[in-house]
């Protein structure tokens, strides 16, 4: 999980090849604090993003609203959480020392 979250040099995934399951977990990972580079306001906001998350992928589809609700969820929680993984691997990469 730390590799879909922070990266690493040589995965050549990116935030925005992730699956939105995948995007969950990331915020998963973030909230219960596995992250050392994540402050209380990034954690806090992944705690929210990650019980969003899991209300949207569970989310009952039965009418043609229902799927443009829940298609419209899911395109602000990924973007968010982009947003998120992006801040957090800038964050991780200024406090890493480059050796």
């Amino acid at each position: 999980m730390e590799e879909i979250v922070f990266g690493s040099r040589g995965a050549a995934r990116s935030p925005w090849d992730l699956s939105e399951p995948e995007l969950a977990a990331a915020c998963r990972f973030i909230a219960e604090g596995r992250v050392r580079h994540a402050a209380g306001m990034l954690r806090t906001e992944a705690i929210q993003l990650f019980i969003v998350w899991i209300e949207t992928l569970n989310m009952p589809v039965r009418t043609g609203d229902d799927r443009e609700t829940r298609a419209a969820l899911l395109s602000g929680l990924r973007k968010r959480t982009i947003q998120v993984l992006v801040r957090l691997r800038q964050v991780s990469e200024r406090s890493t020392p480059v050796c």
